[in-house]
């Protein structure tokens, strides 16, 4: 298969995994293997035209398919460009949780059944709010300390799990949904871009290990 795949194009039948498959977080390796891993694709990418912000679905070993695009949101007169990270993710009893930037302006939408949660590290904590119908499992969900920071320092706006949105296809069976990661603005350069990479393929990867 192909890295890179352009909009349109089927994602990798790999993902997503059926529930019982193996899967460990050292599938992609660590979080600077995996930044390396997505530069070099990139830079294969890159020889055919510099990304644009056009859907590009990127092969990986961990969760067969992420999917990248830069998005216009429309909010009455005005929009605003995200940056945005989708993997379709099993999730058949209906896990959501939500990791939003603290100090936002735009209100946190209440998950129905959710309970704000604070995962007991100061920095993350004071980072970002997040929400969830499962604290246990969210706190397990991040209880990876080095994702902990790499999320941190990148600052999404917006991490969760949510229907999903079509987007990947008539295949996806019942029971699968979208892991989701937003970023304000257009982001282009390939370093910012790994740097969002590593992070959420890992948080794909730890949220199929802490399925029931």
């Amino acid at each position: 298969m192909r890295p890179f795949r352009r909009a349109g194009e089927r994602y990798d039948a790999r993902a997503p995994r059926r529930q019982g498959d193996a899967m460990d977080e050292t599938t992609g390796g660590s979080l600077e293997g995996r930044r390396g891993r997505f530069l070099a694709l990139f830079r294969d990418h890159e020889a055919e035209g510099r990304w644009d912000g056009r859907p590009l679905a990127v092969a990986s070993p961990a969760v067969g398919t992420i999917v990248l695009d830069a998005h216009a949101e429309v909010a009455g007169y005005s929009s605003d460009v995200v940056t945005r990270l989708r993997a379709p993710v099993p999730n058949p009893d209906g896990f959501r949780f939500r990791l939003k930037a603290a100090g936002l302006l735009a209100p946190l939408a209440t998950l129905l059944g959710a309970e704000d949660i604070e995962v007991g590290d100061p920095a993350f904590d004071r980072a970002f709010v997040v929400q969830s119908n499962e604290p246990a499992r969210t706190k397990s969900l991040f209880a990876d300390a080095e994702l902990r920071a790499a999320l941190v320092a990148a600052r999404p706006a917006l991490v969760e799990v949510k229907d999903d949105e079509g987007w990947f296809g008539d295949e996806i069976p019942p029971g699968v949904d979208e892991l989701y990661l937003e970023i304000p603005g257009k982001v282009l350069a390939p370093p910012a871009l790994a740097a969002l990479f590593a992070p959420f393929e890992l948080l794909c990867v730890r949220f199929l290990a802490t399925r029931r």
